[in-house]
């Protein structure tokens, strides 16, 4: 469980503003919606996501990643472990241990950081603009018009 605190709070006060201004820049109503859901699952996933396994926030994971990309390699002779870069890898990201309970105003679930969360981000955008396009009267421009009477 996460405690919502005033990095969240600034994420996604953050993205609300730029959503805000984008859906207020666009003139299709279709393509405001779709924006708008777009900036708050992205605020969403990187306020509340998680690194599965270590608990990290996405830009914890990014540091911790470029600090094992810009490390000094050492190479061993006659080959070494078969894992060592693994291991290596293994050392610079440390889960976090700390198993305290989170300080913020409220708790929420953390969303795992996978591969499969950007898909289901677009997927929800896309959806909530074919809905707002149906909502519009994007049906009838598609449909042929009934003959009267019915």
């Amino acid at each position: 469980m996460l405690g919502i605190g005033l990095r969240e709070l600034a994420i996604f006060g953050g993205a609300i503003t730029i959503g805000l201004l984008l859906v207020l820049m666009v003139k299709a109503p279709v393509l405001r919606v779709g924006i708008g859901v777009f900036f708050l699952c992205v605020a969403a996933a990187l306020a509340l996501g998680r690194v599965p396994g270590s608990g990290l926030t996405l830009e914890q994971y990014l540091f911790q990643y470029i600090k094992y990309k810009t490390r000094s390699r050492v190479y061993l002779r006659d080959g070494g472990k078969p894992d060592f870069e693994q291991v290596l890898f293994e050392e610079v990201i440390e889960p976090n241990k700390d198993k305290a309970p989170q300080k913020g105003l409220f708790k929420v679930r953390a969303i795992p950081l996978k591969s499969g969360l950007l898909f289901t981000i677009i997927s929800l955008s896309f959806l909530s603009m074919l809905i707002a396009w149906l909502w519009v009267g994007g049906l009838e421009e598609v449909l042929p018009q009934a003959p009267h009477g019915f």
